[in-house]
């Protein structure tokens, strides 16, 4: 067997590994590679191609021997890739530049409504590729907060204060700090998701936009007030706007200028151009304000994302107890 042909028996074998790692179960074991370097010279090729077409179901769907050529060479280089940093920690590529490559859109791509700068990280070997991206993990933080913030809650709940030690206080005073921080985590979360749907756009379809439509979508540093207004409308092609006067704007605009009260703190009674003193809204956050945000956010969210998309979702979102009860989050969409 050529030099050449064994070169590309392991390309298919390594490409394998990749395709599974990508989906998150085992690689094949190097035996299957042995096997391929055993067979006649012109049995090899369509064998190995059979064989890494098998592995690549679930991932994506290539028909052709030239589909599964590509994708050989797409996979078994980033498989080099990977190798090279001592399968360590290591950006293996945006998914939107893997698919450009491939020809085709992964199938985790709709399932985990992935958007496209989504990095793909390979972690140590036996992990699987981690689909990483900034509002999966934004909503990670709301989950994370949330649920410490209710768990405080429940605590200080029981304290007798006739007896309560100076930690006591503290820990009342640290609940505070969750709920203000719950909060700001929610409005962060979609300030990135807006971001995502405007560089998302740009990704994919920046010669179907018009020039204005362009400079809109990248004007980042605009209010996040305007662009949640302008954004789904020009994604969506019109076919969703988020009007000034919807209820869950305005509800949004609320939550949002509570947390402008955390970020951009300024002491006194003074009131801002709103008419909001932002001491008192530093001071004055509960349960219920935490609550209300974090159900105001997941409404806004998915409202939007069906209306541009279709369909429900996302995926990365936090989900919500549908009883309503809080703490409304109940566990995650998982990612890899």
């Amino acid at each position: 067997m050529s030099v050449y042909l064994q070169i590309q028996l392991r390309k298919h074998f390594e490409a394998a590994c990749m395709a599974s790692n990508l989906k998150g179960v085992s690689e094949p074991p190097e035996s299957e590679l042995q096997l391929l370097l055993g067979l006649p010279a012109e049995q090899a090729l369509p064998k190995a191609s059979k064989f890494l077409k098998h592995h690549l179901n679930g991932l994506i769907s290539p028909e052709t021997t030239k589909q599964v050529e590509i994708a050989k060479d797409v996979f078994s280089g980033m498989f080099d890739d990977w190798r090279r940093s001592a399968f360590g920690r290591k950006s293996l590529g945006r998914l939107h530049e893997v698919e450009s490559k491939l020809g085709f859109t992964l199938e985790a791509t709709a399932a985990m409504d992935l958007p496209p700068y989504t990095e793909l990280l390979g972690q140590q070997r036996e992990f699987p590729i981690a689909f990483r991206h900034p509002e999966y993990m934004l909503s990670r933080d709301v989950e994370a907060l949330y649920s410490i913030f209710h768990q405080s809650e429940a605590l200080i709940e029981k304290i007798d204060w006739r007896v309560a030690s100076e930690r006591a206080g503290a820990a009342s005073e640290w609940n505070i700090s969750l709920a203000r921080s719950t909060i700001v985590s929610c409005i962060n979360l979609v300030e990135s998701f807006v971001s995502g749907l405007a560089v998302g756009c740009l990704m994919r379809n920046p010669s179907h936009l018009a020039t204005s439509h362009q400079k809109e979508l990248e004007a980042l540093e605009t209010s996040l007030d305007k662009r949640i207004l302008r954004v789904p409308a020009i994604v969506s092609d019109g076919r969703f706007e988020l009007k000034k006067n919807d209820d869950l704007y305005i509800k949004f605009i609320d939550k949002k200028r509570r947390r402008n009260a955390f970020a951009h703190c300024s002491p006194g009674t003074n009131p801002d151009r709103h008419g909001i003193v932002k001491e008192f809204l530093l001071h004055d956050v509960d349960r219920i304000q935490v609550d209300e945000t974090v159900l105001i956010v997941h409404r806004l969210i998915t409202t939007i994302f069906q209306g541009v998309y279709g369909k429900s979702g996302p995926y990365w979102l936090y989900k919500l107890d549908i009883t309503g009860t809080p703490p409304l989050v109940v566990h995650s969409g998982w990612q890899g």
